[in-house]
């Protein structure tokens, strides 16, 4: 077997073309990297996106709550209001029963009562 020799500028060559090699290879990582970072950007955009319309959404969400909690306040009040004229109006239709069934002739009282009833009766229906 013929030992073979190699020169200097030889190995240089043979160096020179596996290092092109080598550097082709980290250009396609490179540009892989790059198409990688790319994605990675498009993604951090739209969970910017998302963040932004989460955060929007949980203001209105709280504007709801905040409103439905001043209709629940009128509401209460309301209801305590009609409570109130619901009882009156017992009240009245009770004295104007008593007034009929004692058969009590006192035209101008239950005048004033149904006048009264009717009073109640337009602001509960209104």
């Amino acid at each position: 077997m013929a030992k073979k020799q190699i020169t200097i500028d030889g190995l240089a060559q043979i160096i020179h073309k596996e290092f092109r090699g080598v550097d082709r290879r980290f250009e396609e990582v490179d540009r892989r990297f790059e198409e990688v970072d790319r994605r990675f950007d498009a993604i951090d955009q739209r969970f910017d996106g998302i963040e932004n319309r989460l955060d929007n959404l949980s203001q209105r969400v709280d504007s709801l709550e905040r409103r439905v909690i001043s209709i629940e306040d009128i509401l209460t009040e309301h209801g305590k209001i009609l409570r109130r004229h619901e009882q009156e109006l017992k009240s009245i239709k009770r004295t104007l029963t008593e007034i009929k069934d004692n058969r009590k002739e006192d035209g101008m009282k239950i005048i004033n009562l149904e006048k009264r009833v009717s009073r109640l009766e337009s602001k509960i229906f209104a």
